[in-house]
């Protein structure tokens, strides 16, 4: 896996699946600290949003935050979406919760 660190500029798309075989791609942004913020961008945005970037990489390099950054194209239920696309950034069995 690469080493996304937050002063490497933009980080190579993660993905996981989600239980229903959702292949979701994301990226992150890893600060010094041990919090975690999600970033969901809108409908008309992508990852590489110039100002979910600068966003990400702020809280990132400022603020020692790992930042989760991406798109989560609602459709209904939207809120089990979110749910369940949450769940398997945090849940894949590859990384550690401290990653």
């Amino acid at each position: 896996m690469a080493d996304n660190t937050a002063d490497a500029g933009q980080p190579d798309a993660e993905t996981v699946t989600s239980t229903d075989g959702t292949t979701i791609a994301f990226d992150r942004y890893v600060g010094a600290g041990t919090g975690t913020v999600i970033l969901v961008g809108g409908a008309f945005s992508y990852r590489g949003f110039p100002k979910m970037v600068q966003l990400a990489e702020t809280l990132a390099v400022q603020h020692g935050l790992t930042v989760i950054n991406y798109i989560a194209l609602l459709a209904p239920p939207a809120a089990e979406f979110l749910k369940a696309s949450s769940m398997a950034v945090f849940d894949d069995p590859g990384r550690s919760r401290d990653d």
